[in-house]
């Protein structure tokens, strides 16, 4: 039914409860549907925590870091490393005559914007448990057990 409405997405599905639209099925099934997405994108927010995101090249230039002498080279090392900013960092240092200041600073820009993280990852019971703290209605909702296999089953996906 909802498919029927083009809701697809959990993007979806709050812009239509935003929206105050009727949703074609019933009360109880809309409820554990919302809260589904409730979970769901708790538990999304709270497994990027020590997970870092691609480094873009503005994050380069932000960090004024790199003089115009190494800047085709350190856009090599981004066009190979980009999407672990670990080994994008490591790799600048590793640009003979790249001084280890600048390296540093690159490093510390990168952690400052959520490149490089600076928490450890939360462990699968940890994103469950916290999950469930943050959206204690949506947990009561679905019922404690079945939000707890439901946020399992999520959070082994996303590590997968």
């Amino acid at each position: 039914a909802l498919l029927k409405m083009r809701i697809r997405t959990i993007g979806h599905l709050l812009a239509t409860r935003e929206a105050a639209a009727p949703l074609p099925i019933s009360e109880a099934r809309a409820l554990a549907i919302s809260a589904r997405a409730d979970l769901g994108l708790t538990l999304a927010r709270l497994w990027r925590i020590g997970r870092g995101r691609p480094v873009k090249w503005q994050d380069v230039e932000d960090s004024e870091a790199v003089s115009g002498t190494f800047d085709s080279r350190v856009r090599e090392v981004h066009r190979r490393c980009s999407d672990n900013a670990q080994l994008f960092v490591d790799g600048v240092a590793g640009l003979r005559g790249f001084r280890s200041s600048s390296a540093m600073a690159l490093q510390e820009h990168l952690m400052e914007v959520g490149c490089l993280p600076t928490d450890s990852p939360l462990s699968i019971e940890d994103l469950v448990q916290q999950a469930i703290q943050n959206e204690p209605d949506a947990a009561n909702r679905l019922g404690g057990a079945a939000a707890a296999a439901y946020l399992e089953w999520l959070a082994h996906l996303l590590s997968a």
